[in-house]
């Protein structure tokens, strides 16, 4: 979707802002940028740096160049309001420009670190059912993802860790780990999408239901195939909700496939 003139100003004049942060020539002379944002917006709070998405600005150009990750470091603590919590990406980001080897091996560091950086995000997405475009249902997703998003999360731990040491051996580890981390939340995203349609087309049909029984009662010649099928569907909800927890993601399908089925059926008719 088209950003509109207003969006496209604010778009401009946050990445004029983060660019003179970010290209400060020392860590003084971000701090005097950095102070210099504050007192405007004390003049005019519209002006108020949006710490978020600096932060996400700082992690996106980081992942780019990933040897500035000392700057990044550096720019994190900077924007920081309070003790107001990092986002767990930024966190990483943090503890690895403080705690990370002085000398890290410089041909897994270049496209380790970023993956690291990425899959770290793609961590906190995935239990969320990240998608923008769709009611997320993330409330609903643990009993059906969330033992096997623990198991990949802890791969993903596993080569994090690994990126703490100067070994070469140790960071092409870490690199075999993470990429086991991100095909895992892919895959979970995966299932995360099914079951979050399922939820939306099992509460459009319910929503429906009542409707679709008035349908019914009304119809001059009963109609035994649609009646099994409302009942297949009320049973299926019920299984949705109250068996979850032993189901595997693709066992969702079919009630959305029934649910689809039968709400053309009935609007057919």
């Amino acid at each position: 979707m088209a950003l509109s003139e207003a969006e496209r100003a604010i778009d401009e004049w946050l990445e004029k802002g983060f660019q003179k942060l970010w290209e400060a020539p020392s860590a003084e002379e971000a701090q005097k940028t950095w102070d210099d944002w504050l007192k405007e917006a004390q003049k005019n709070p519209a002006l108020a740096p949006p710490r978020r998405e600096l932060t996400r600005l700082i992690l996106d150009r980081v992942t780019q160049e990933p040897k500035d990750i000392e700057k990044a470091g550096q720019r994190l603590r900077l924007i920081r309001e309070g003790n107001t919590p990092y986002p767990p990406e930024a966190h990483f980001a943090l503890m690895f420009s403080r705690d990370g080897p002085t000398n890290p091996p410089a041909a897994e560091f270049a496209t380790t670190l970023p993956l690291a950086l990425q899959v770290r995000r793609l961590a906190e997405r995935t239990p969320l059912a990240d998608n923008p475009k769709d009611y997320s249902y993330s409330e609903r997703l643990n009993p059906w993802i969330g033992a096997a998003w623990l198991d990949v999360d802890r791969e993903r731990e596993k080569g994090q860790d690994r990126l703490l040491s100067g070994s070469a051996a140790e960071w092409q580890e870490g690199l075999k780990a993470l990429k086991t981390a991100e095909a895992g939340y892919r895959d979970l995203q995966s299932d995360a999408a099914l079951v979050r349609k399922t939820f939306a087309v099992r509460d459009r049909v319910q929503a429906l239901l009542p409707f679709y029984r008035s349908w019914a009662l009304q119809k001059a010649t009963p109609d035994a195939e649609v009646d099994k099928e409302l009942i297949d569907i009320e049973r299926d909800c019920r299984l949705l909700d109250e068996n979850a927890s032993t189901l595997l993601p693709a066992a969702a399908r079919p009630l959305a496939e029934k649910a689809d089925l039968l709400a053309k059926k009935v609007g057919r008719a």
